[in-house]
């Protein structure tokens, strides 16, 4: 029986056929996910679907830094996340904390480390905001400071819009976002992550400060602008597919 082989010609306009239609998806994508953007600002929630970690740094029988005047930053950075959580949430986002009592989950700092990055992974949160305070032996330093992982571009993006809002709207900093490798929770996420140090509990008049309500109320203020900036940073950034790339793997 004589075989026949079945040559298939190349025709371009099959090939124009599935360019253009696979053009047609990607900017339909694009066009909902603004379009869904743009409903929830307008919507009064502009985080909405968002999930977000706040984590209180130390705990328990970690008090972190000690103020000049005996406060403790264990307690400064609950309060902090707690009203930040709050503020969060009326705008739509989810928030998991890291803890919301003062408490450590070991007193090996490590595993204790461990266990809120494990919190952060299982909540599939897509930022990560460690809340501190600062204190150095020179008591004349304040402000709020910003850092992130080195080579993580969208923890970079978040930490300078963070430390931008500090600097307008503190008005206490002339400082930009700088990097930390040491901070090991940072490393251990594979999502944008940032520490944020609202102050020096080292000066007087800061420590001062941060006991005061009205400036927390401030210092939260400037933390969620700061996420805002990033979102519509990220939402205003050309891109393929904006449902990609959504993890920012770090090193």
């Amino acid at each position: 029986m004589k075989q026949f082989v079945l040559i298939r010609s190349f025709r371009p306009f099959t090939l124009f056929c599935a360019v253009t239609v696979a053009v047609c998806a990607v900017t339909a994508a694009v066009c909902v996910h603004r379009a869904e953007a743009t409903a929830a600002v307008k919507s009064g929630l502009p985080l909405k679907g968002k999930i977000i970690a706040v984590d209180p740094g130390h705990g328990g029988p970690d008090p972190g830094a000690i103020g000049v005047t005996g406060t403790a930053e264990k307690e400064v950075n609950l309060v902090l996340a707690k009203k930040l959580k709050r503020l969060l949430e009326e705008k739509g986002a989810v928030v998991v904390m890291t803890r919301d009592s003062d408490k450590a989950f070991s007193d090996v700092k490590k595993e204790d480390l461990d266990h809120r990055a494990a919190i952060v992974k299982k909540s599939g949160a897509e930022l990560f905001l460690s809340l501190q305070c600062n204190a150095v032996p020179n008591s004349a330093l304040r402000g709020g400071q910003t850092f992130y992982f080195p080579g993580s571009d969208k923890g970079k993006r978040l930490a300078e819009a963070i430390q931008r809002r500090f600097v307008t709207k503190l008005k206490n900093t002339d400082r930009e976002a700088l990097t930390l490798s040491s901070a090991y929770i940072m490393s251990a996420l594979d999502i944008p992550a940032v520490m944020v140090e609202v102050g020096f509990l080292s000066n007087p008049e800061e420590e001062a400060l941060l006991k005061d309500d009205g400036y927390r109320e401030k210092i939260v203020a400037a933390i969620y602008g700061g996420i805002r900036d990033y979102y519509r940073e990220e939402k205003d950034a050309p891109s393929w597919l904006p449902f990609g790339a959504g993890r920012d793997k770090t090193p």
